[in-house]
């Protein structure tokens, strides 16, 4: 992951194929219904299993929610809440991986469970490694180049249509 501007976070796309990759085992296990590793702007990065709304909406969602119950309570070293539906027993857990991600997952039926707490911070380390290994690596002069050729050929293209 590199961020240079807070409004803006690059993921590798590998990082994020082999982060899917765990949020599918949780899901698989049959701990959660989903899982999904979001930026706090609101945009999914990454997700496994069947969220309750589509993908944008439950992204923004997330993405309010966990906005709204880290500024009513500021100060934690560590960000994690749980949201559970009383009526219906549908619990949202959220737990920050940097200042910029989080991971939120949803279960159908809310439960005490100790598997799940010790499964979602091992996740969390997990994407904290994993991002943070792929932060160091420096982008291959190829790849710079790709993304010049592809904005020069949209500048082109706005030009054309102007």
């Amino acid at each position: 992951m590199e961020s240079r501007n807070r409004q803006i976070v690059f993921v590798d796309p590998e990082a994020l194929g082999h982060f899917e990759s765990h949020l599918r085992a949780l899901v698989q296990q049959g701990r959660v219904s989903a899982a999904a590793l979001v930026d706090r702007t609101g945009a999914i990065l990454s997700y496994a299993g069947d969220l309750p709304l589509p993908e944008e909406q439950m992204g923004a969602t997330a993405a309010g929610v966990f906005s709204a119950l880290s500024s009513i309570i500021p100060g934690m070293d560590r960000k994690e809440f749980v949201v559970q539906m009383l009526t219906n027993q549908v619990l949202f857990r959220f737990t920050e991986v940097d200042e910029r991600l989080f991971v939120c997952v949803f279960c159908l039926v809310a439960r005490e469970d100790k598997q799940l707490d010790a499964a979602l911070t091992n996740l969390v380390k997990e994407a904290r490694a994993l991002l943070a290994d792929h932060a160091t690596r420096k982008p291959s002069s190829h790849s710079l180049q790709a993304i010049s050729e592809k904005l020069n050929e949209l500048f082109s293209s706005c030009k054309k249509s102007l």
